[in-house]
């Protein structure tokens, strides 16, 4: 008869009544005070005791005297059926008594009764009361609670009553849920999954016979609702068949004929433009005219009230005004008719015209301006504006705002015109930039408007963004002069900045910082405004480059924000501070992150002097929060790190340990303190280390616990419990740590368990991803590292999926290779990644390869850095990775067989794409074809090691960790020399520069040479040879990367200086072998190339953009 009664997920165990009014307000159902008493009349009882304490035969006569029960109190019976559901369960001990007492009485239909269908007909009944309770009035928190906790019991009865099967139960069960589900979608952020869930259930209850008007109106409803998601035809066409079927048998239903209206009107809309389809669209909405008008005559309906249907009266006159003007019609008096319409508004609140009520006023206003009547037109117009702006943001209603000011423009200047008001005139923006030449006597004009109207919290980016192209436009003025130039750059710049922070938009970071870099490199005295604003662009940018792991890129502007936020303070005057004392306060501690960025990049210790100094102002100046002890902490942590200094290590803990106890406004959730915890950890084993003091490592030991039970999910403290435990051994910790004698995290490292540790920590890691950030290193193959987004760890730990197979093979590589390099003597600063552990995955055959490597900065950061310090690249550095390079190239020609190699054919694919996008077609295949003839033949091959400069880190103790051990293809001798020493102006472009690039060749050949003995190396004149040719296939690849016009070298930016010295390095590379080169083909080509370059240059010219108004389409209706 009955399904296996099991207990739903989730379903209170209710005995008393006080657990029934818990369950109520859980719900955010608000509980009368009368409500124990009317439950008690309800249930013939004076009081309500504790339901566990009632026998069963009782319960069963409490039962029966619940169905004797008169009255429609939807509350009352919800808590007896709820203390019922939970007694009558099958799982409580009395349930063979209640069931012994029920089989006394009989059902209706002459059948015993017993406890277990008892209980569905509680479950039945009580989702029947909570269905009707939560449709009861508007829809709130309490509603949609009790709601959804009938759907589950719907759900659940769907499920398991055997009853379900049967039509009639079933189309009951389906029916309530299906309008449940709709109910419940009206307030949902997202829908259309709840409508399609009430169209099923509807639909199926239809199916079963449930054809009243309601029904079908409620399914109705959902379709509509779907289409107006989705507009999907389709959905239209079912609808069309409900209604049709629908009218046939209820032919007088108000709901019904709005919603034929309602489905008219999206027909209508939904026809192809165009003016063959013009005449058929007129007839459809004046249909949706005459069904909204037949809903009007009906007998009233409390869910489609008059101001609601006349407001869709007042749409389809619109739409038939606005469709016969189209057909050369118009009939003012309609529209007239239709604005009325859609005015009316009762308290019900629903007449609600949408977007067709500013439309109508807007399209009115072109009326009024047609015969004059200006102060009609402005008063339609700034009624449209204010509908306009009070609706939620969408695409139409931004074509209806755009509409809307343009006409208010319009009106007003007409209207100034013909009465000499000139004093609103900035408010025809639109107009202004549509119609007068980019000029920079007008920039500033539209630059302020633009600034009120963002201030004003109009979100227009379109808007700015011509403003924007406006001022960038009038800057090309070959007439112009330095000041009004400047002034254009930076206004623009300023409103991208402004939008930029409304928009998180990369792209408008990017085009700021480039107009500013103008604006403050032509001005002569910038004013203070300038360089805060272009202070911040910069380090916004910047820390999004070093959370992309673009060192290079990064440090330059963070040189950028250094230089111009310490302009902005340079500028500003101690009297100004005085009226706003937060100012110098933010832009000292803006300045001290950007100081301590650059020196975790750098480690160059001037910056962490500059950054300690700036911070500490800040806080003399009263920032007394968190962030920046934090942060002041981890530039003592980075130069103690570097120095090995206990002084700076100490004291880094400390303002580590002020930053957790600073008061502070934000509330502190699970988590937050956990880098806080986890760097203060590293930083107590790193005094360790340096002291050999236990107490120190057990501080360290308490820490890291601490961070690991801050956020349990979280691997990075394992880890270092890991080192620590190795750090451990032969120490006197255990006396030191009996604080933490019970953690078991302390125990393992007491008992010396780094390997279990670190398994522990990399099966975390895998388990949480988010902790992980995907990246690429060195080879093709993307990577898991963990996330340090400020650079505070000395090492990463790097996750790999792949085969068994090839983890394997690559762990078997890298200890060859080190073997490799501990047998040929290589020096101490060379570093591979550390393989750790292999962890099985889900798929068969498939694991995660877990290494760790150690962090550092890339090689081409680390020595363009030097070469700004000391004018010349650091041999040891530069010669170090050439050397390893070397050992990697020996190794694998010892280690496998040589194979015909691709490499230089991609790289001249490579350099044809380039040129492609930059230069004509022609002379993109020239060029390629003159490389490819070039090209060397006879040179022995070698592994491809991808030894571009960005492949390689150095670490703050001046090691060179080489990132991947990956042979993808290979490349001819000296080719991967030559990507490396060309990729970044490491060298000038002069004899003497030329002579250190060979003697960095003669090293890297000695050196191979040396490490296998068996390889015939050419002759040194013919590798020489070969590297120029090299070196000229490197510089038509950076010609082409670099092939937007760069600014001049003056510029007051480090991030555009650096573009355009590279650059230049590839150009001026061209250029010296087009007439030094040794080979008289290489001067051929290069000179070729140069050419190219400058033809392009003299073709070259800025463009002005222009953006055109919206135009507004038929979307608006709903």
């Amino acid at each position: 008869m009955y399904s296996i009664v099991v207990m739903r997920v989730g379903q209170p165990q209710i005995r008393t009544f006080v657990d029934a009014i818990h369950h109520l307000r859980r719900l955010d159902v608000s509980v009368p005070p009368d409500l124990e008493r009317r439950v008690s009349a309800l249930l013939r009882r004076p009081t309500l005791d504790d339901f566990s304490a009632t026998t069963g035969r009782e319960l069963a006569q409490m039962w029966l005297t619940l169905l004797n029960a008169r009255g429609d109190d939807v509350l009352a019976w919800i808590v007896a059926l709820l203390l019922f559901e939970t007694c009558f369960a099958p799982t409580d001990p009395r349930s063979r008594e209640i069931d012994a007492a029920l089989q006394e009485q009989t059902t209706l239909g002459g059948r015993a009764m017993r406890a277990i269908g008892t209980h569905f007909e509680i479950k039945r009944r009580l989702a029947g009361r909570l269905y009707d309770f939560g449709r009861r009035g508007k829809i709130s928190a309490a509603n949609r609670s009790i709601l959804q906790t009938a759907v589950d019991l719907f759900d659940d009865l769907l499920a398991t009553d055997y009853n379900a099967g049967r039509p009639n139960v079933r189309v009951k069960y389906v029916g309530m849920r299906g309008v449940a589900h709709l109910l419940l979608a009206r307030g949902d952020e997202d829908s259309t999954p709840r409508y399609m869930l009430a169209c099923a259930d509807l639909e199926e209850s239809r199916h079963l016979g449930d054809t009243s008007a309601e029904h079908d109106q409620y399914l109705l409803e959902a379709y509509l609702k779907r289409l107006d998601a989705t507009g999907d035809v389709s959905i239209l066409d079912r609808a069309n068949e409900i209604v049709r079927d629908a009218r046939a048998r209820h032919a007088t239903a108000r709901g019904l004929l709005t919603q034929e209206g309602e489905l008219l009107l999206r027909r209508a809309l939904l026809l192809p433009k165009g003016p063959e389809t013009a005449e058929e669209q007129l007839r459809v909405f004046e249909s949706a005219l005459h069904s909204f008008e037949a809903a009007l005559a009906a007998p009233p309906h409390q869910s489609f009230a008059d101001d609601y249907i006349r407001t869709k009266c007042g749409m389809s006159r619109f739409r038939i005004y606005v469709a016969r003007a189209k057909l050369g019609n118009p009939d003012p008096v309609l529209l007239d008719e239709a604005i009325t319409d859609l005015d009316r508004s009762g308290e019900d609140g629903l007449g609600d015209g949408g977007l067709s009520l500013p439309w109508a006023l807007t399209i009115r206003a072109q009326v009024h301006v047609a015969e004059s009547r200006f102060d009609a037109a402005v008063g339609d117009l700034e009624r449209a504006a204010v509908m306009a702006n009070d609706l939620p943001e969408t695409p139409a209603v931004k074509a209806l705002r755009s509409v809307v000011r343009t006409r208010v423009a319009i009106s007003r200047l007409d209207k100034a015109a013909a009465e000499g008001d000139v004093d609103r005139i900035i408010a025809a923006v639109d107009e202004t930039l549509d119609s007068v030449t980019p000029d920079l006597n007008v920039v500033g004009s539209v630059a302020h408007a633009g600034r009120a109207l963002l201030k004003l919290g109009r979100d227009d980016t379109q808007l700015i963004l011509r403003i924007v192209e406006f001022a960038d436009a009038a800057r090309h003025q070959t007439s112009a002069g330095a000041i009004p130039v400047a002034y254009a750059c930076a206004n623009a710049a300023g409103l991208l900045n402004i939008i930029a922070k409304e928009r998180s938009g990369d792209e408008y970071l990017v085009r700021a910082h480039t107009l500013f870099s103008e604006a403050l490199t032509i001005a002569h005295q910038a004013p203070t405004e300038w360089w805060i604003f272009a202070g911040d662009v910069a380090l916004k940018l910047a820390k999004k480059k070093l959370a992309a792991d673009n060192d290079g890129e990064a440090m330059h502007y963070f040189e950028d924000a250094a230089r111009w936020l310490s302009a902005a303070i340079d500028s500003a005057t101690r009297e100004e501070d005085e009226n706003s004392p937060f100012r110098y306060r933010e832009a000292y501690s803006k300045l001290g992150e950007a100081y301590g960025r650059l020196h975790s990049i750098t480690f160059d210790d001037e910056y962490a002097e500059d950054a300690i100094s700036a911070m500490t102002e800040s806080i003399r100046l009263g920032n007394n929060t968190p962030q920046i002890y934090g942060l002041l902490a981890d530039v003592h942590y980075r130069r103690g790190r570097s120095r090995s200094g206990v002084g700076d290590l100490r004291e880094a803990l400390r303002l580590k340990s002020l930053a957790r106890e600073v008061p502070t406004d934000t509330p502190v959730v699970s988590g937050s303190w956990r880098e806080n915890l986890s760097l203060s950890a590293g930083i107590a084993l790193r005094i360790f280390r340096i002291t050999s003091v236990a107490e120190d490592l057990a501080a360290a030991v308490l820490l890291a616990c601490n961070a690991a039970r801050e956020d349990p999910t979280w691997p990075w403290p394992i880890f270092q419990l890991a080192d620590m435990a190795t750090a451990a051994r032969g120490t006197t910790l255990r006396h030191a740590l009996q604080e933490g004698a019970n953690d078991e995290f302390a125990q393992l490292v007491l008992d010396g368990a780094a390997d279990e540790l670190d398994r522990r920590a990399c099966r975390l890691a895998i388990r949480n991803p988010s902790n992980l950030e995907q990246k690429i290193l060195g080879g093709r193959q993307k990577v898991y590292v963990l996330r340090d987004s400020h650079r505070l760890l000395s090492e990463s730990f790097v996750f790999k999926p792949t085969t068994q197979e090839s983890a394997e093979r690559e762990l078997a590589s890298v200890a060859e290779f080190r073997e490799f390099l501990a047998q040929r003597g290589a020096p101490r600063t060379f570093r591979l990644p550390t393989p750790i552990t292999t962890i099985p995955s889900d798929r068969a055959g498939t694991v995660t390869y877990v290494m760790r490597r150690s962090e550092g900065v890339q090689l081409g950061t680390y020595v363009l850095r030097s070469m700004r310090l000391t004018n010349t690249a650091p041999a040891d550095v530069v010669d170090g990775a050439v050397a390893f390079l070397a050992h990697y190239h020996a190794w694998k020609l010892l280690r496998s067989a040589r194979r015909a190699g691709q490499g230089v054919d991609r790289v001249l694919a490579s350099i044809g794409r380039l040129w492609r996008s930059t230069f004509d077609p022609d002379t993109a295949r020239i060029t390629v074809s003159q490389l490819r003839g070039l090209l060397p033949s006879g040179l022995p091959l070698l592994a491809k090691k991808d030894a571009h400069p960005e492949n390689w880190l150095v670490t703050s103790r001046r090691e060179i960790v080489m990132l991947d051990l990956e042979a993808t293809a290979q490349l001819p001798l000296l080719f991967e020399v030559a990507q490396f020493l060309e990729d970044y102006p490491f060298f000038d472009c002069s004899v003497g520069g030329w002579s250190a690039r060979l003697r960095v060749v003669d090293h890297y050949l000695s050196a191979l040479s040396r490490l296998a003995p068996g390889f015939a190396l050419p002759a040194l004149s013919v590798c020489r040879a070969a590297y120029e040719k090299y070196a000229l296939v490197r510089a038509a690849i950076g010609i082409g990367e670099t092939r937007s016009s760069a600014p001049q070298a003056s510029s007051v930016s480090s991030v555009l200086r650096a573009v355009t010295a590279r650059r230049d390095h590839y150009r001026a590379l061209a250029q010296y072998l087009a007439v030094d080169g040794t080979d008289a083909s290489t001067r051929v080509v290069a000179a070729s190339l140069c050419e190219a370059v400058t033809k392009r240059a003299h073709t070259t010219s800025p463009a002005v953009q222009t953006t055109a108004p919206a135009v507004p389409g038929d979307d608006w209706l709903w």
